[in-house]
């Protein structure tokens, strides 16, 4: 991968190995990710430890995620080593994954989405799982939404097409006992248990399996990737374990208007690839037929689906604009002029304080704050609770 490379943190370490257990290179692939990457990268900044590597990758992002990125990396106190890599294209997420965890071959894989946020502890009880047995080859978290909802994909079973079936036609949320079988809805989502597969989202994955399958499949461009990394880990006899005891919160950023259809496009050609990967040399092959149907009808529906929305939200969006009416206009009090300060917050706890007082030294006069919080997963809350002068 070429790229324009960039390095930082805290000086390199002199061993890749602390206490008996390797370091972890955490891999962070971004992508239009500028507004998730900061809590994201924040969240590793305390538990990545002096010997653990850290190397973020962008993925030809068309906005400015990647100036965004490199200035919280910069910024960003208590990172180990880092390397960012801007991409000059954009080549697919297992492959970008691939080019960043070879830049550290010791260290243990610890694939991370920039829109996940690492929640105290949770990598710490990864490493000793994964250390406590050595069979294992990758180890994954319990996922939370950050409405609080579970994220069905941190334990799965492989798609063969009788499991796939159950998911995509949408039964398994009608009927999960029977058809629940791809996202396992029948256990207990608090218990620890080995797995088929868990979730690109988080995964730690120990370097000698990783280097033995080869990493990911470059020809999975953004879909499916994980699904089949998984696949061959249990072919070449590795474990994949679920520990509900580390926990990971991912906002599942919506995509925008212009790459949702490419996305849905993306999605159900890496499901054929998979099939025709791992299933079509097989006894599944006579279904190969059935399964191109479904994957066909299905991207029309959803794309369909897709399209009326957009629609829906262009014509609301519209009617909106033409019927509200002008707000009032406030009377004037030229004796007492006052500022309104509106400030968006998500998981910035640490740059709250820092910014209230800026603005209270610098508007000249007494300004009425304003803070509106994004479902923060850190302290946010509690500190702007505590700060009783914002309105």
């Amino acid at each position: 991968m070429t790229g324009r490379p960039a390095d930082g943190g805290l000086p390199p370490g002199s061993a890749d190995v602390e206490n008996g257990s390797a370091g972890v290179v955490a891999v962070v692939v971004t992508y239009c990710s500028g507004r998730d990457a900061g809590a994201c990268i924040a969240s590793l900044a305390g538990q990545l430890r002096v010997t653990d590597r850290l190397a973020v990758v962008d993925n030809a992002s068309p906005d400015a995620s990647a100036e965004t990125v490199a200035a919280t990396l910069r910024s960003q106190e208590g990172l180990p080593e880092w390397r960012f890599i801007r991409s000059r294209t954009n080549r697919g997420f297992g492959r970008a994954c691939n080019a960043a965890a070879a830049i550290w071959p010791r260290h243990h894989v610890l694939l991370l989405n920039p829109d996940a946020v690492v929640t105290s502890g949770a990598l710490d009880t990864l490493r000793q799982t994964l250390a406590a047995d050595p069979r294992l080859g990758a180890v994954g978290p319990r996922i939370l939404r950050l409405d609080g909802s579970a994220e069905p994909g941190a334990r799965r079973s492989l798609p063969a097409p009788g499991v796939a079936f159950g998911r995509l036609s949408r039964l398994d949320r009608v009927f999960p006992a029977r058809f629940g079988g791809y996202n396992r809805l029948g256990e207990d989502p608090l218990a620890v248990a080995d797995i088929d597969a868990g979730s690109g989202c988080c995964v730690l994955i120990r370097r000698e399996a990783w280097e033995q399958v080869g990493g990911f499949d470059p020809r999975f461009f953004m879909y499916g990737e994980d699904l089949d990394l998984f696949f061959r880990l249990g072919e070449a006899g590795w474990v994949v374990r679920y520990q509900p005891e580390a926990l990971v919160r991912h906002r599942k950023a919506a995509s925008t208007d212009r790459r949702r259809s490419r996305m849905i496009v993306e999605f159900h050609r890496a499901m054929w690839q998979y099939y025709r990967k791992h299933h079509l040399r097989v006894r599944d092959a006579w279904l190969a037929p059935l399964v191109v149907l479904g994957l066909t009808i299905r991207t029309g529906v959803q794309l369909a689906v897709s399209w009326a929305g957009i629609l829906t939200r262009r014509q609301d969006a519209s009617h909106a604009t033409s019927e509200m009416p002008a707000p009032p206009r406030p009377e004037a009090n030229d004796s007492e002029p006052t500022v309104t300060a509106i400030i968006v917050n998500w998981n910035g706890r640490e740059w709250l304080p820092r910014t209230l007082a800026t603005l209270r030294a610098q508007i000249g006069v007494k300004p009425e704050i304003v803070v509106v919080d994004n479902a923060s997963t850190d302290d946010s809350l509690s500190y702007l609770r505590a700060c009783h002068d914002l309105a």
